[in-house]
């Protein structure tokens, strides 16, 4: 059973509601974040992660560090999608630190708490 503080967008009808009726935040020049609040009372975060990121080890790597940031998170009810876009230099997200990655999102997170 899935803890009630935290549990992921997986329904592609929940992406496309996010999409069509959330903000989006452009947070660095390779992540997007589509949000919108929710009436669940928790934190809803989703991923997606296209090939042209990387292989699987990257995207994995990618989606793991979302799931730890957000569990670390004491924000609203809110629903969001971290879109990560493919940059032109191939091994970008491959040298990714993780350092860099927590800053970007807890600055939009700061973001977007203040626009919420």
């Amino acid at each position: 059973m899935e803890n009630k503080s935290f549990q992921t967008l997986k329904r592609q009808s929940d992406f496309k509601q996010l999409k069509e009726n959330g903000k989006f935040l452009s947070a660095s020049d390779w992540l997007l974040i589509n949000y919108s609040k929710n009436s669940h009372g928790y934190l809803r975060p989703g991923w997606t992660v296209s090939r042209k990121v990387g292989n699987s080890v990257v995207r994995n790597r990618l989606k793991r560090w979302g799931r730890e940031f957000t569990r670390k998170q004491n924000s609203d009810a809110v629903d969001f999608n971290l879109i990560f876009r493919a940059k032109k230099e191939k091994e970008f997200f491959k040298s990714l630190s993780h350092k860099d990655f927590e800053k970007v999102l807890s600055d939009a997170f700061s973001v977007i708490k203040k626009r919420l």
